[in-house]
């Protein structure tokens, strides 16, 4: 019992800082904003606060229905990619889950593309 009560508390543990690592991460995203938009003339500024937005939720989109699934997708013929993962289908019972949720799993590693693109496109 004891033992069942270690996983369920690492799992927890794992969960918080995964979901806490990515809010850090996601503030980046608004630190690259600011910089960016202070980087422009005063007419310009409201075209960057848009690009970033726009990086933000296009980028969450295509991560939900086609990056993860590309990213992580086990042994498809291109990259990896494979239905089971598509648009998170079948992520609970992939292998993905064993270390933490597999929902804060995949948030961590959206706020790292999402920030990278906004990086690359800066």
């Amino acid at each position: 019992a004891l033992e069942h009560h270690d996983q369920e508390t690492m799992l927890s543990i794992d969960t918080f800082w995964l979901i806490s690592s990515g809010i850090f991460i996601f503030f980046m995203q608004l630190g690259f904003t600011m910089f960016e938009a202070g980087s422009v003339r005063a007419k310009n500024r409201m075209n960057i606060l848009l690009k970033n937005l726009l990086d933000s939720c296009v980028g969450a989109v295509m991560y939900y229905f086609f990056g993860f699934s590309l990213q992580y997708g086990g042994t498809g013929s291109f990259i990896g990619a494979s239905a089971e993962l598509l648009a998170l289908s079948d992520i609970e019972n992939s292998e993905l889950s064993v270390a933490s949720t597999p929902y804060a799993f995949w948030f961590f590693h959206f706020v790292f593309a999402v920030t990278t693109s906004s990086i690359v496109s800066g």
